[in-house]
């Protein structure tokens, strides 16, 4: 990671305002500049800042929402056959070890008053267990049930990853031989000015946030889980 090359090329694409501070900084705070700098890729930037342009007024959302359509129920023969040749052919999949469980854990527990991994806010209200454990333990009965092992990916975030990882090691990895589980980050993606400027967070670091569940099948085959 030479920052020669990552300065000119963000210099390149206008956007060498974020390495103003660069001077005044130690080498720690350049290294995260820099390692967030790496995170960053420009063209997919300039491709939405495009796409955001020519939208134009259609960018804007809705003034009226609707609810979103429903997939009800099977009330007919017809369609509770199809449902149990859709659940049939799931079951084999499992017996034949070609399913893994995807969990999304990028989220802190802020919002539920707890100071960690939303996975391990405890939601058992005797028992003390935690969405990680329940989750764990709906996934390992199924695959007794069905004789074959169930991979479990479980993308973070960077902000709970290490903290994710921690927990499960402490927790001898819920039941899971450490091998099938992988955890892998989740992107991040820039905040931009409305001159289509990356935004500092602070002198030393760009104002970075989680690419959401939209990202979750680019991260993981940018992770190699795929």
């Amino acid at each position: 990671m030479d920052a020669g090359e990552v300065k000119a090329g963000f210099e390149k694409r206008g956007q060498g305002h974020v390495f103003g501070h660069w001077a005044t900084l130690s080498e720690a705070e350049q290294g995260e500049l820099l390692a967030d700098c790496c995170q960053i890729d420009l063209d997919w930037v300039e491709e939405r800042l495009r796409q955001f342009k020519a939208e134009g007024e259609g960018a804007k959302a809705p003034l009226a929402l609707e609810p979103a359509p429903i997939l009800a129920l099977p009330k007919t023969d017809e369609e509770r056959a199809g449902e149990k040749k859709a659940r049939a052919a799931g079951e084999r999949a499992l017996r034949k070890g070609r399913l893994a469980a995807f969990l999304v854990a990028g989220g802190q527990g802020t919002r539920l008053g707890y100071d960690g991994p939303k996975g391990c806010f405890p939601v058992g209200p005797v028992s003390g267990t935690t969405l990680f454990q329940w989750h764990a333990g709906q996934i390992l009965a199924r695959a007794r049930r069905y004789g074959a092992t169930i991979p479990w990916y479980i993308m973070t975030s960077r902000d709970n990853d290490a903290a994710t990882r921690r927990y499960f090691e402490t927790n001898g990895f819920l039941g899971f031989d450490p091998q099938d589980v992988m955890f892998f980050q989740q992107a991040l993606v820039p905040s931009l000015d409305f001159q289509g400027r990356l935004l500092l967070a602070d002198r030393s670091s760009l104002a970075l946030n989680p690419d959401g569940h939209g990202g979750s099948l680019a991260a993981l085959v940018k992770s190699g889980a795929i």
